[in-house]
């Protein structure tokens, strides 16, 4: 690699540094907002619904009518998350499963194939990437970033190399627990 091209690879990964740092300003400002607060369990299903609008996947979950609040965050993340999965994945087959817990929403994301690259799977689960595993682009490190900020987990629920299952678990922001566990 000549010089000019090693330092033409450090502009552009100072460029995408600048910009995520940008983008967790931005969430921490909408996260202290309070209009920006909260979101209807429902606009999130319809979020997701209409991320893989375009592939044959499926997504189950509560009645549109369930009264349940969620981060208001969560919405930009898992539409940053699931359109990388729908770009990189070479089987359209994703599913999402959406349950309620006690003290958070649970979306679980599968499919027959792998979802993320290793490097993007890395980075969504830990947060971190090496030089030999890096992510795709900076969505995933977006949603890794405004998911964990507003509380939430991102789990790798099947072997870390097939990729192929995550469940999200994102804090519940509503008082009445009262539909806890309901699957």
């Amino acid at each position: 690699m000549t010089a000019a091209a090693a330092g033409a690879k450090i502009l552009d990964a100072a460029e995408d540094l600048a910009e995520l740092g940008s983008h967790a300003a931005q969430v921490r400002r909408e996260i202290t907002a309070t209009d920006t607060l909260s979101r209807p369990l429902s606009e999130l299903l319809a979020t997701v619904r209409n991320t893989l609008a375009d592939t044959p996947a499926t997504v189950d979950g509560p009645a549109a009518d369930t009264p349940v609040l969620v981060s208001a965050q969560t919405d930009k993340a898992l539409s940053w998350l699931l359109a990388r999965i729908v770009e990189y994945t070479d089987d359209p087959g994703v599913s999402v499963r959406v349950d309620l817990r006690a003290n958070h929403v649970e979306l679980n994301i599968g499919g027959p194939a792998p979802l993320l690259s290793a490097g993007d799977a890395a980075l969504i689960t830990t947060g971190t990437e090496t030089a030999l595993e890096h992510g795709q682009n900076m969505d995933v490190a977006r949603a890794y970033l405004t998911l964990t900020s507003v509380g939430g987990e991102i789990i790798q629920t099947d072997d870390t190399s097939t990729r192929r299952s995550f469940r999200i678990e994102v804090p519940r922001l509503d008082g009445d627990r009262t539909l806890a566990d309901q699957a």
